[in-house]
C-alpha cells in the first residue's frame, strides 16, 4: 500500500556534468569535452533514479531542477526523457516548478521551445557578466551579445 503523499513538498535536483568548457573559477563536478558520455549518463541516471525512488514513496515534489555542468549541453530529447521519467518514478505535482540552468551559447529559440514543451518551466541562464573583460577573466565561453540574443521569449 502506497503512504498518501507528505504535506510539505520537496524538491529533486538533477546534476548534468557537461559543460562546453571548464572555467577556472567553478568548483562544481564538470568535464568539458567528453559529451560522448551523455546518453551513458543519462541511462544510468534513470537506472538511479528507479533504485532511488522506493525510498521516497509518500513524498511530494513541487520542483524539479536540473544543474550542473550545463543541462543544455544535453540534446532536447534527453531532457525531456529525464523529466518523463521523474515524473513515473517520483510523485511531482502536476504544478511543479521545472527549472534548468542553460549557458547563452547552448541555447536558441527553437531548444527553448522543445526545453517548454517538455515540462521546462523556468530557465536559470548563466551569465556572470556583459562586461567582455570580466567575462575573459572567467573563462566564460559567451558574450555579452550572445547572452542578450539568448533572452527567453514568451512561448
Amino acid at each position: 500500500m502506497t503512504a498518501a503523499p507528505t504535506a510539505v513538498p520537496a524538491g529533486l535536483y538533477v546534476h548534468v556534468p557537461f559543460c562546453l568548457t571548464r572555467c577556472g573559477y567553478c568548483d562544481f563536478n564538470t568535464y568539458a569535452g567528453l559529451d560522448h558520455l551523455a546518453s551513458p549518463y543519462v541511462a544510468a541516471l534513470l537506472h538511479e533514479a528507479d533504485l532511488a525512488s522506493e525510498g521516497w514513496i509518500g513524498v511530494r515534489f513541487a520542483s524539479i531542477f536540473l544543474g550542473g555542468g550545463t543541462p543544455t549541453t544535453l540534446p532536447t530529447g534527453q531532457i525531456v526523457k529525464i523529466l518523463d521519467h521523474l515524473r513515473r518514478s517520483f510523485a511531482v505535482a502536476g504544478d511543479a516548478e521545472v527549472t534548468s540552468e542553460a549557458n547563452p551559447d547552448t541555447v536558441d529559440a527553437p531548444y527553448l521551445s522543445a526545453l517548454r514543451r517538455g515540462g521546462v518551466t523556468r530557465l536559470s541562464m548563466g551569465v556572470q557578466s556583459f562586461d567582455p573583460a570580466v567575462l575573459v577573466a572567467l573563462e566564460r565561453v559567451h558574450s555579452p551579445s550572445s547572452a542578450r540574443a539568448a533572452e527567453p521569449r514568451p512561448c
